[in-house]
């Protein structure tokens, strides 16, 4: 299910083989307490961090976005990252890293016109 419609086939995207969001990073936390000595953080393994491919709002025809033809990415929304943390808890080489990943995924957006950096 994506956008609370059950139906997939009716989204236009670039991979109808592959789902159009996916977990990406899942939060690793410190353990309860004051102290950090208790136990696990209820929030571990929760996903925080997710990708979605090029995609449509589910009113086309399920034909897939190409790259390299602006027809078929017309009324499509381009690649996305999302993370739900501020990046100000991660050390900087982890955050940069992360940062540097999720551009460079959404940077080659099949929807993004041949002119695009």
């Amino acid at each position: 299910m994506f956008a609370c419609n059950p139906e997939l086939g009716v989204f236009r995207r670039e991979d109808p083989s592959s789902p159009i969001a996916k977990a990406i990073f899942t939060y690793h936390g410190v353990r309860v307490g004051v102290l950090m000595d208790g136990g696990q953080s209820p929030r571990e393994g929760l996903v925080c961090g997710i990708s979605t491919q090029a995609h449509d709002l589910g009113n086309g025809d399920g034909s897939p976005i190409l790259a390299g033809d602006p027809n078929s990415a017309r009324g499509a929304i381009g690649r996305m990252v999302l993370f739900g943390f501020p990046m100000y808890f991660m050390k900087d080489p982890q955050a940069y890293q992360l940062m540097r990943t999720a551009f460079a995924y959404v940077n080659a957006s099949p929807t993004l016109p041949a002119y695009a950096p």
